[in-house]
């Protein structure tokens, strides 16, 4: 039987299940081979064991996810550790992700940077955005802009999105480098067109405010809403604002109170703030003050100050029987939501397998 490709190997144990059977083209002409999802397990493990790193890497994730397998996360880190002490720079990024995120392992954010550095050093572009991620924000070592800029400007130069997007945040904060707006909206600019929602959000509001860019209503609407569309949460409480306030398009808060319900679902706060205060004016929305209250409630939980005291007058004109139900909505939203939160702004799921 002709040796098969780990690619396939892989791809045939995490989409199928034991029973189907795989035909795999041979490189004899007219000729087929026969395999199972079990067989191609059989195959990755024995490459593996006999030490193919990119095998090993391979097991591992199978057996992180479940693919194909039961999920096992010591299986999972063994083989995982393994590939990356050989080297193979996918296996030392997912390693570095599970000391940091405490994925099967002791969270270690030491070693988290140590297996990032060791595949950013092989010039693997999720393990250097993730170290300007981290030098960024601080995780694990004190903040270094200029460490974070470096690291975001050599992902940058092998096209990963959520590079540009960093490197366009420091240069609007003029962190690590001088502050350029203009530079600043080119980066966005790169990450938005490769399809980045957070650059996308963050251009449209580079637009808007005529910041680095001349101002322009139809380009900042248009990536606001290409944002959106995705689920961006900043996009969708940045189109609730111009919705209500008739910032570049015609005041409408029936439209706004869509946009700023779809973020308060996501979780944001601003978004919630505004929601309530459009249900106790009724603007857009039926009249609702026991609504009202529940996304102030909500809002002033997660952090937003200014809903406190929203949420303190507005019950001065509330019978108790209203506020009761306003405690009900807001013991049901938060057991719905629970957990959801906002990821970085300078990352997604950029993993390369």
């Amino acid at each position: 039987m002709q040796d098969i490709p780990l690619l396939r190997v892989a791809a045939i144990v995490g989409f199928c299940f034991a029973a189907k059977l795989i035909f795999i083209p041979s490189s004899t002409q007219g000729m087929v081979e026969e395999i199972t999802a079990d067989r191609a397990l059989t195959i990755l493990s024995q490459k593996a064991e006999g030490g193919d790193k990119e095998a090993q890497y391979r097991l591992a994730i199978a057996y992180q996810k479940g693919r194909g397998v039961e999920k096992n996360y010591p299986e999972a880190v063994k083989w995982c550790r393994r590939s990356a002490e050989q080297g193979w720079p996918a296996a030392e990024y997912k390693l570095g992700l599970m000391h940091e995120n405490g994925d099967g392992i002791t969270k270690d954010p030491t070693q988290a940077i140590h297996w990032y550095r060791q595949a950013a050093e092989q010039n693997y572009a999720p393990a250097e955005n993730k170290l300007g991620v981290i030098y960024t924000e601080g995780r694990g070592v004190a903040p270094d802009y200029g460490l974070a800029f470096q690291w975001f400007r050599r992902a940058a130069n092998h096209g990963l999105s959520t590079a540009y997007h960093g490197l366009g945040s420091l240069y609007l904060w003029g962190k690590g480098t001088r502050r350029n707006p203009a530079k600043a909206a080119e980066m966005f600019t790169e990450a938005a067109e490769r399809g980045l929602a957070v650059a996308q959000a963050d251009l449209g509001f580079l637009y808007l405010s005529g910041e680095g860019v001349p101002r322009d209503y139809d380009r900042a609407l248009q990536w606001l809403r290409r944002s959106a569309e995705q689920g961006e949460v900043t996009a969708e409480t940045g189109l609730g604002h111009c919705y209500a306030s008739g910032q570049g398009v015609k005041r409408d808060y029936r439209q706004a109170a869509a946009w700023f319900l779809k973020a308060a679902e996501h979780g944001d706060t601003v978004a919630q703030h505004n929601l309530g205060a459009l249900y106790e004016r009724g603007l857009g929305v039926s009249l609702d003050y026991v609504e009202a209250y529940k996304w102030f409630s909500v809002a002033a939980t997660h952090g937003r100050t200014e809903s406190r005291g929203e949420l303190k007058a507005l019950e001065h004109t509330m019978t108790p029987a209203q506020i009761g139900h306003g405690h009900e909505r807001v013991t049901a939203w938060e057991n719905v939501h629970a957990g959801v939160e906002i990821i970085s702004l300078l990352e997604t799921d950029e993993i390369l397998e």
